[in-house]
């Protein structure tokens, strides 16, 4: 047996094999080559067959000089060994073909081991793409879920911060109109709470003149002037026909000191009578009473009509600066120095009709007031 394993051990390294290297060409582990070397095992025939061809020596070749060599040996032990009988030498046959079984088992079972080996590696390889192709469908599918569901909260998230941004920009606009509306009605608050408080001086003036016309259907339907000072007044009013000619004409001078007026009439007659109401014309209010109630009471009432009225507007007409407001039908036109009215319409009453004044302070001398 050892023979053997050494005629294979000096061949493999004839032919520069190693153990790997000549385990690789028979398809057996190094392990098997080993222990026949060294003479723990025998190949069986299918493996020796397979050891020949790779060593390229005949099978008969490496087994006669086994059997050369064991019958020399066993020529030699018969001629020391002369006494020796059958028996014996039938039991050492029987022992070694004893040995030969066990070594053939030995190899078979190194050789069923070697194919399971390969079979469970072959297995466990198809076993392995299997499950590896499992678990990436697995992947797939869990990954093609987490996207939508990350892509669902995504979505989500945009649709609560696009609501969130909508009712913050709303909230910001209502603000926002909040501020201006209120800082509009402040605004107008003020400038009524000035022209009111400006309108009403025109109640207690020394000096002024004043015109007013009132129109109708373009046409002008009366005129009156007034000059004042010192509580003297020339009140002179003129009266239109349909078309816009002058029809009566009446001029009154009073004096509140003296408590008397006269009164022209169109033939320039005169008429001395007693003043009437003289508390009409007290401390030059005449002119105040002429403007129209709404400018008066709209003025006064500041508070309301600051949140009704529309938003004033400065103008600029033949160098002068006025302001344009209107509050519910009313319209009127404001001198933006002297806070005396220009201009005034109330659509309520006549939407054709109209009055226009011009006003100015300080302005009438002692010869204005005469006849």
């Amino acid at each position: 047996m050892k023979n053997i394993g050494k005629k294979i051990t000096k061949l493999r390294e004839k032919k520069e094999l190693s153990q790997e290297d000549f385990a690789g060409e028979l398809g057996l582990s190094r392990e098997t080559i080993s222990r026949w070397e060294n003479g723990k095992a025998l190949p069986s025939s299918k493996n020796l067959k397979k050891v020949c061809e790779v060593l390229e020596i005949a099978v008969e070749e490496l087994l006669n000089e086994e059997q050369t060599k064991d019958e020399n040996t066993k020529d030699n032990n018969e001629n020391t060994r002369n006494n020796k009988d059958d028996v014996l030498s039938n039991e050492l046959k029987i022992n070694l073909k004893e040995d030969i079984k066990k070594d053939l088992r030995t190899d078979l079972r190194a050789d069923i081991k070697e194919d399971l080996k390969r079979d469970l590696h072959t297995n466990l390889r198809e076993d392995l793409n299997k499950n590896l192709k499992t678990n990436l469908t697995d992947l797939k599918i869990n990954l093609r879920e987490d996207l939508k569901l990350e892509q669902d909260k995504t979505n989500e998230e945009r649709k609560i911060a696009r609501v969130r941004k909508a009712r913050k920009i709303i909230l910001i606009t209502l603000i926002c109109i909040s501020v201006i509306y209120i800082g509009c009605s402040i605004y107008k608050f003020n400038v009524l709470t000035k022209i009111g408080k400006e309108v009403s001086r025109y109640e207690n003036l020394d000096n002024y003149y004043c015109e007013m016309k009132t129109y109708n259907n373009d046409y002008i339907k009366n005129k009156e002037e007034i000059w004042y000072k010192d509580q003297k007044y020339k009140i002179k009013e003129v009266l239109y026909n349909d078309v816009g000619q002058p029809v009566t004409e009446k001029i009154t001078i009073m004096n509140l000191k003296s408590d008397f007026q006269i009164i022209y009439g169109n033939d320039n007659t005169e008429k001395a009578q007693k003043i009437i109401d003289k508390e009409r014309y007290k401390n030059g209010s005449y002119m105040y009473n002429l403007f129209p109630n709404e400018i008066q009471n709209n003025f006064k009432n500041k508070m309301s009509n600051a949140l009704k009225i529309n938003l004033l507007k400065t103008q600029k007409i033949k160098d002068k600066k006025i302001y344009s407001l209107s509050i519910n039908s009313l319209k009127i036109e404001l001198d933006s120095e002297l806070y005396s009215p220009i201009f005034y319409t109330n659509g309520e009453n006549n939407e054709n009709k109209r009055k226009e004044f011009n006003i100015k302070l300080n302005y009438v001398e002692d010869k204005d007031l005469n006849v």
